[in-house]
């Protein structure tokens, strides 16, 4: 944990949550927050071999889709919006 005047940072280690033969290498997830901007979480990834990386992110409401790669989740008045901005390539979709 690194806490600053203007922000802080949280960092974990996940890789040890992996199966060896799923090749994760490196999995490490850090929170940063920044009281005029929110959060932003970032993974680290690393595999064995190259390989497609599906993230999931869960609601106990519905998530909404704002535009093509932001999506919404509002629970009494409070709306909470995620946003992937890397890979640029990615796909992001509601299943």
């Amino acid at each position: 944990m690194q806490l600053e005047k203007d922000h802080v940072v949280v960092r974990g280690d996940a890789t040890s949550a992996y199966e060896p033969e799923l090749g994760v290498k490196k999995f490490v997830r850090q929170f940063e927050y920044r009281p005029a901007e929110g959060f932003t979480i970032t993974d680290e990834v690393d595999t064995a071999e190259p390989t497609v990386i599906t993230s999931l992110l869960h609601a106990d409401t519905g998530l909404q889709k704002e535009t093509t790669n932001r999506f919404s989740i509002n629970v009494g008045g409070v709306k909470l919006l995620v946003e992937p901005l890397e890979p640029r390539t990615s796909i992001a979709r509601l299943m």
